[in-house]
């Protein structure tokens, strides 16, 4: 989690979860922290496929299928420092 979020926004619950009481007023006894992350909408995420090649061959004598080379990742590393 982040110490210092871009935007805070405040929740109050609606009423009390046993009865329903209304809650406007009441002293805060503590906060249950959640973050979302998020892209501004003119920002699009890339979606990358990257289709691996099988060579035709004839599998004899026990040979088995080549595995694909992917190594670590399929793709560029992306690097905003530029």
């Amino acid at each position: 989690m982040s110490a210092s979020p871009d935007v805070v926004i405040r929740h109050e619950p609606a009423g009390c979860a046993a009865c329903g009481a209304a809650l406007p007023g009441r002293p805060v006894a503590g906060a249950e922290r959640r973050q979302v992350t998020g892209l501004p909408p003119d920002i699009r995420a890339l979606l990358t496929e990257h289709p691996m090649n099988r060579p035709a061959l004839r599998l004899l004598d026990g040979h088995r299928r080549p595995r694909a080379g992917w190594g670590d990742r399929a793709g560029p590393v992306l690097d905003n420092r530029s």
